[in-house]
C-alpha cells in the first residue's frame, strides 16, 4: 500500500466515530429543541445565588450598555417564593417528559460546550448549578441608570405572581410594544 493510501486510511480511521458524534450531537438538539419549543414562554430571567452572590454571565449586550450610559448597573428583583417555585415546577416538569435533570444538564453542556449563551438563562443557570452548586432563582433583571431610572430586560418591579410573568401567545403584539415603549422611555431619560 502506497505511502499516501496509508495516510488517507488513517485520517478516515476517526471518520465513523466523528460521524457519531455528530449525529449524536444532532439528536442531542433537536430533543432539546423540542423540549425547549413545549416550556412556558415567559417574561423573566433565571440566575443562581451561592454564598450571597448573584451568579449570571455578563453578556457583550449588557457590557454595550453600561458604556453607553456610563455606569449602568445591574439590578436583579428575584420573584416571591411561590412564584419561583411554580415558574421552576413547570419548567421542570416539561423537562422531565423527555430527560432527568442531569440529562438535560449534560446535553446542555454537549451543544453549547459550557460557553453560556445569551436568551439561554434557564440552561446557563442549570450548568452554573450542576459546576459549582448555588440555588435557582427566577425573576425580573435589568439595568439602573446613576440617575435612578431602571429599565426591566425581563419582567419588572411590578410584576407579581406567575400570571405577570407568563406570556400567552395572543399577548406577543402587546408585548413588543411595551419592550419597545420601555426601551424608548429608558434610552430617551437623561
Amino acid at each position: 500500500m502506497s505511502q499516501n493510501l496509508k495516510s488517507i486510511n488513517k485520517a478516515n480511521s476517526n471518520a465513523p466515530v466523528d460521524i457519531a458524534n455528530k449525529m449524536k450531537r444532532v439528536d442531542i438538539a433537536d430533543t432539546m429543541k423540542r423540549v425547549d419549543g413545549t416550556l412556558p414562554r415567559i417574561d423573566g430571567h433565571f440566575w443562581i445565588e451561592r454564598d450571597g452572590k448573584i451568579i449570571d454571565p455578563i453578556f457583550e449586550e449588557y457590557e454595550i450598555m453600561s458604556k453607553l450610559f456610563k455606569s449602568v448597573k445591574l439590578i436583579y428583583c428575584p420573584a416571591d417564593e411561590t412564584t419561583q417555585n411554580l415558574i421552576i415546577a413547570m419548567y421542570f416538569k416539561q423537562i422531565k417528559k423527555e430527560y432527568t435533570l442531569g440529562d438535560y444538564v449534560a446535553n446542555t453542556t454537549a451543544i453549547f460546550k459550557k460557553k453560556p449563551y445569551f436568551g439561554r438563562c434557564l440552561q446557563n443557570a442549570l450548568v452554573e448549578q450542576s459546576e459549582n452548586g448555588g440555588k435557582l432563582v427566577f425573576g425580573s433583571f435589568g439595568v439602573e441608570k446613576k440617575n435612578g431610572i431602571q429599565f426591566w430586560e425581563y419582567g419588572g418591579a411590578d410584576y407579581v405572581g406567575v400570571k405577570d410573568f407568563i406570556i400567552k401567545i395572543d399577548d406577543y403584539e402587546n408585548m413588543a410594544i411595551k419592550s419597545y415603549n420601555k426601551h424608548m422611555e429608558f434610552f430617551s431619560a437623561r
